[in-house]
């Protein structure tokens, strides 16, 4: 459960409040490493850059000696704190020359892992929006027959995901921190749809009765495979969330930048005007159902600025 006295801190601007909430938490990150989690989401939707990254800097050495935190959740978190800086700096600089911006992130950078400094390089362009890729719709098809195709699929879809956050920031003036929840979701989102794991269960009794078939995941094409479909979508906000462990930020962030990820798709050419607008009326319905999730929420910016995204255009 979120500390509410955070979440009213950030609401409210009192970041001298949040310093203090927050500290014993990052104290002890590994014992409470879902609610720092927790906090990294608030504070990346209210794009308080400075206390997120700050959080994640004093976390960092509990996290990172901690057995019962798997790697991949540390080499995650670890990321997520470089892109933090990686946001910041760029925010507040004109990146004339990568070796500029290169020699000024390397120390912060390394705090977290070795760095290679000419994939940095390279990961700076595209962050930066120096380099740009030219799309089609199946550079993002999953082949379930061609490994090595569906990992540049994979590959292209997070190249993309950094164009969009690019994106966000420089057409839509939006803050990085929700992008980057946005970018880490999508991906995500499409996978377990990919797999059928947003599938509609039914009962299995109606399984052993024979009152269906056995499920055939992943044979059904979704109808494009960088928009979400209703069905599948609602699915997923009811796993983000689930009562157990609820992560209002991410699935907020996801919903509220769909509007914003179709029109960065219409505007590369990934899809056409009509597209465009039958998915956004189709996944239109969907705002009222989270809305009323989050009516009773102690951060009423959750439903106001789903309502805000989804005005009409």
């Amino acid at each position: 459960m979120q500390d509410t006295r955070i979440v009213d801190a950030v609401v409210n601007g009192r970041f001298a409040d949040v310093d203090k909430l927050t500290a014993p938490l990052a104290a002890n990150a590994a014992d409470h490493f879902q609610e720092v989690q927790q906090v990294m989401d608030l504070l990346s939707w209210h794009g308080c850059r400075p206390q997120l990254s700050e959080l994640q800097h004093a976390a960092w050495p509990s996290i990172c000696e901690a057995q019962q935190i798997r790697t991949s959740a540390k080499n995650q978190f670890a990321a997520l704190a470089a892109d933090s800086l990686i946001y910041a700096y760029l925010d507040g600089h004109e990146l004339l020359r990568l070796e500029t911006g290169v020699a000024d992130l390397l120390p912060q950078l390394q705090y977290y892992f070795d760095v290679n400094t000419e994939w940095l390089a390279r990961y700076l362009a595209y962050v930066a929006g120096l380099t740009q890729q030219t799309w089609v719709t199946d550079d993002f098809h999953f082949s379930r027959s061609d490994e090595s195709a569906a990992r540049n699929a994979a590959a292209n879809l997070a190249a993309l995901m950094i164009e969009f956050v690019t994106y966000s920031r420089a057409e839509e003036n939006l803050p990085y921190g929700r992008s980057a929840l946005m970018r880490e979701q999508l991906p995500i989102y499409f996978s377990m749809r990919r797999t059928g794991q947003l599938a509609v269960r039914q009962p299995i009794t109606d399984l052993m009765q024979g009152k269906r078939p056995f499920p055939d995941f992943g044979h059904d094409e979704p109808p494009h495979p960088l928009c979400p479909d209703r069905t599948t979508l609602e699915m997923y906000f009811n796993n983000l969330l689930h009562f157990a462990r609820p992560q209002p930020y991410k699935a907020a962030a996801l919903y509220a930048l769909l509007p914003v990820w179709l029109r960065f798709l219409a505007v590369r050419d990934l899809i056409d005007a009509t597209q465009h607008d039958k998915i956004r009326t189709s996944l239109q319905p969907l705002l009222a159902d989270l809305q009323s999730r989050w009516s009773d929420h102690p951060d009423p910016t959750l439903p106001a600025d789903l309502k805000h995204a989804w005005k009409e255009e």
